[in-house]
């Protein structure tokens, strides 16, 4: 198709949209692509955003992706910008890498890696970037509950891990509560 059905720059007074892939954008940037539906052999080539980091990696040294960044404003008396972003990051060794997402609040620093996706298939939340995470399903936390399994807001399962190794697994919720928890030395205690 000629570019000028595929590409559109609609621009007003208050508002410029970019379409790519139609000429009647509706949002601030749309991206349109036909034939990718189920069963489509395009359904898994296809991609509507790429952001690549083409240049060879260094000896001994990994790479970052482009950033891909969300802004929202909050407001505590003031307004105040909330800052998502994410990118992909690889190491030395032939194949690692993750996908990390951080936040910053107010445009303090980034707290990168609250949540991590490694290529071996692990998650990490709170892990941070510096080392992968290593187990399926890794959670750091200092304070308050690493895990939390719920049926709802009020009836559920918090599990912690303290400084000094002990596990404490508390429930709660209508059908009543307890605690149980474990010491270094492997001791057990339950309380009603």
């Amino acid at each position: 198709a000629p570019l000028a059905t595929r590409v559109a720059i609609i621009g007003g007074l208050n508002e410029t949209r970019v379409g790519i892939g139609t000429i009647a954008p509706s949002s601030t940037l749309d991206i349109t692509v036909d034939d990718i539906g189920e069963g489509s052999a395009n359904a898994s080539s296809t991609m509507g955003i790429s952001l690549l980091n083409t240049s060879a990696a260094s000896v001994l040294a990994g790479q970052f992706s482009p950033t891909l960044r969300w802004r929202g404003m909050t407001f505590d008396s003031v307004s105040k910008p909330v800052d998502f972003r994410s990118f992909v990051r690889t190491s030395n060794i032939l194949g690692d890498g993750y996908l990390a997402f951080g936040s910053s609040v107010d445009n303090a620093a980034y707290s990168d890696g609250q949540f991590v996706l490694h290529t071996g298939g692990n998650i990490g939340i709170g892990t941070g970037t510096t080392s992968a995470p290593s187990a399926r399903v890794h959670a750091i936390a200092s304070s308050g509950a690493q895990l939390r399994l719920g049926y709802n807001g009020s009836n559920y399962w918090s599990s912690t891990v303290g400084s000094g190794g002990t596990l404490t697994m508390q429930g709660a919720g209508s059908g009543g509560s307890f605690v149980v928890t474990t010491d270094a030395g492997n001791s057990l205690t339950y309380t009603d």
